[in-house]
C-alpha cells in the first residue's frame, strides 16, 4: 500500500508543478480554446493543452517507480512488455488527441486512429472475448470479439470527451472512475493494474486544481482521450482471469456517467433526426445549467452522480451474487428517475410511445370500431342510417360531443329538420358521447379542443362540417386520428351526398 500512496503523491506533485508550466507556455504559444459558439460555456480563451501535464506526470511517475525497484514495481518489470502493450496504443490516441487540439484535424482521423490503437490491443491480448450475463453463464463472442473490443475503447475515450463541457467535470468523473478500478486491482490482487491506475489517478488530480470552475486550462482532447482509452485497457486487462460478475459490471457502472451521456447523446440525436455524431448544446451538463444551476453547482451534483456510480459498481465485489439482481433493479430505477427529471423532449416522446403500446389492444379495439361506423357510413341510404353509424363511431368513447352542421338551403331543409328535431336545433346532427356530462354547449368551447372536418359535395359547394369535441383534461387519445380522415371521413361524405343528392332527386319529380 505503501508504493501505491507514493506513486499517487508523486504523480500529483508532478502534475500540480507542471499544469501552470504548460499553461503558461499554451497562452504564448496561442494554444487557446476560444469562445466561438453558445456551446461553449467559458467567455475568454483558455488553454486546452491541459492533457499534456496529464500524461507527461504518469509517464514520469512510472518511469520513477520503475528506477526505485520496490515490490510492485519489480513484479511490473517482471511484465514489462504487456505493460508496454497497453500503454503504447494509449499513448498513440494521446497523440492523435494532442493533434487536435493543436490542429483541429479532421474527425474521421481520430476515429481511424482510435480504431487502430484499439486493434492493437486486441493484437497484444487485451480483448473482450466474452461477456458475464447477470444472473450466471457467458457469452461468447468469438468473431465479435474484435468490433466490440474497439467499441469499447473507441466508446469509453469519446466518452470522457463528450462530458468535457464544465470546468473539472471530465477531470473529477474520471477521478472517481479511476480510483474505482484502483481498488478493484487491489481487492483482486492485480498489482499492475493498480500500480498504473493509481499513478493516473493522482496525475488528474493534481490537474483538477487548474481545471476546476473557473478553469485556467482545459484538459483538451489529448486528456480526456489518453484517460478514456487508458480505463478501457486497464479495465480489460482488470476482467481477465477475474470474477465473470465483476468482469462486466465494476467498468460499466463505475464509467456509468460518461456512458449514460454518450448513450443519451446518441439517442437524443436519432430520435430528433439529427446525425448522430453531430454536436449539440442539450448534454446533461447544458440541461442543469439551463434550469438555473451555477456552473460549480452542476459540476458538484455530477461528481455526487459519479461517486454514486462508483459506490454501486464496489458493490458488485460481494461474494453474495444473489444480491446483483436488487442492485442492478435500484440502479436502473435511479438511472430512469434521472432521466425523466432531465425532461428530454426525445425521452418524453419515447414515453409517450410506451403508454401507446401499453393499451395498443384498447387502442385496436376502437380503431375497428371506427372502420366499422366507415362501412356503415358507406352503405347508408338515409340520414337515420348516418346517424346510427355515427354513433357507432361515438361508441369508441374517446370525444364527448360530435356534431355535423348543415349550411345553407340544406340546414333550412324541412326532411334534414324532422331528422335533428330530437336537438331542438336546425340544420344540425348532435351525438353525445357515453362519457359526456351533458353540460356541453356548443357557446362555450373553454374546456374543449375541436377537431373540425369540412363537408363538400363533389363540385366543391359547402354541404357543412363535421366537428368532434373532446375535453382538454382527459388521457391521450387511445385511437389513430389518421383513421377518421382516411376511413371515416371520406365515406361520411359520400353518405351524405348520396342521400342529399337522392332527396333533390325525388323533389324534383314532385315525390
Amino acid at each position: 500500500m505503501n508504493t501505491f500512496f507514493l506513486l499517487f503523491l508523486t504523480s500529483f506533485a508532478l502534475s500540480f508543478a507542471l499544469t501552470p508550466l504548460i499553461r503558461n507556455a499554451s497562452f504564448k504559444l496561442g494554444f487557446v480554446d476560444n469562445p466561438e459558439d453558445d456551446r461553449r460555456v467559458h467567455t475568454s480563451p483558455v488553454p486546452r493543452v491541459g492533457g499534456v501535464a496529464i500524461f507527461i506526470s504518469f509517464a514520469l511517475t512510472v518511469s520513477l517507480a520503475l528506477l526505485l525497484r520496490s515490490s510492485v514495481s519489480s513484479e511490473v518489470l517482471r511484465d514489462l512488455t504487456r505493460v508496454l502493450y497497453l500503454v503504447g496504443p494509449c499513448c498513440l490516441i494521446f497523440l492523435v488527441g494532442v493533434l487536435d487540439d493543436l490542429y483541429s484535424i479532421n474527425a474521421k482521423v481520430k476515429f481511424v486512429a482510435q480504431a487502430v490503437a484499439a486493434i492493437l490491443l486486441y493484437i497484444a491480448g487485451y480483448r473482450i472475448e466474452n461477456i458475464s450475463l447477470p444472473f450466471g453463464g457467458l457469452l461468447e463472442l468469438h468473431y465479435l470479439a474484435l468490433p466490440v473490443t474497439i467499441v469499447w475503447i473507441v466508446g469509453l475515450s469519446n466518452a470522457f470527451n463528450l462530458i468535457d463541457g464544465l470546468d473539472g467535470l471530465s477531470a473529477g468523473a474520471s477521478i472517481f472512475a479511476t480510483l474505482t478500478m484502483a481498488i478493484v486491482a487491489i481487492m483482486n490482487g492485480r498489482p499492475i493494474m493498480a500500480f498504473l491506475s493509481f499513478a493516473l489517478a493522482g496525475s488528474i488530480v493534481g490537474f483538477l486544481r487548474y481545471n476546476f470552475n473557473p478553469a485556467t486550462i482545459f484538459m483538451g482532447d489529448s486528456g480526456a482521450l489518453f484517460i478514456g482509452s487508458m480505463l478501457g485497457a486497464l479495465s480489460i486487462q482488470g476482467a481477465q482471469k477475474g470474477s465473470t460478475v465483476v468482469a462486466i459490471a465494476i467498468p460499466i457502472v463505475s464509467f456509468g456517467l460518461p456512458i449514460l451521456e454518450t448513450f443519451l447523446s446518441m439517442v437524443r440525436r436519432f430520435l430528433s433526426g439529427a446525425p448522430i455524431f453531430s454536436a449539440d448544446k442539450q448534454h446533461i451538463h447544458h440541461v442543469l445549467l439551463e434550469r438555473g444551476l451555477s456552473t460549480r453547482q452542476a459540476v458538484i451534483l455530477l461528481y455526487a452522480v459519479s461517486a454514486a456510480f462508483s459506490l454501486f459498481s464496489l458493490l458488485f465485489m460481494s461474494p453474495d451474487n444473489r444480491l446483483l439482481g436488487l442492485i442492478l433493479l435500484v440502479l436502473g430505477i435511479c438511472v430512469w428517475v434521472g432521466i425523466q427529471q432531465l425532461g428530454y423532449h426525445e425521452f418524453g416522446e419515447m414515453g409517450r410511445l410506451v403508454n401507446r403500446g401499453v393499451g395498443q389492444r384498447t387502442i385496436i379495439a376502437n380503431n375497428i370500431k371506427i372502420r366499422r361506423a366507415a362501412a356503415e357510413c358507406s352503405s347508408a341510404i338515409s340520414l337515420v342510417e348516418i346517424e346510427n353509424a355515427i354513433r357507432t363511431f361515438m361508441d369508441v368513447e374517446e370525444f364527448d360531443h360530435a356534431e355535423i352542421r348543415f349550411k345553407g338551403s340544406i340546414a333550412a331543409d324541412r326532411s334534414v329538420r324532422e331528422n335533428t328535431e330530437h336537438n331542438k336545433l336546425q340544420g344540425f346532427m348532435r351525438w353525445d358521447g357515453k362519457t359526456s356530462d351533458g353540460a356541453f354547449s356548443a357557446g362555450d368551447m373553454s374546456g374543449y379542443w375541436t377537431l373540425r372536418l369540412p363537408l363538400y359535395f363533389d363540385d366543391g359547394a359547402s354541404l357543412g362540417e363535421l366537428m368532434l369535441y373532446r375535453k382538454f383534461d382527459r388521457p391521450q387519445l387511445m385511437i389513430d386520428v389518421n383513421l377518421i380522415h382516411t376511413c371515416l371521413y371520406p365515406e361520411l361524405r359520400k353518405s351524405l351526398i348520396r342521400v342529399l343528392d337522392k332527396k333533390e332527386a325525388r323533389g324534383a319529380a314532385g315525390v
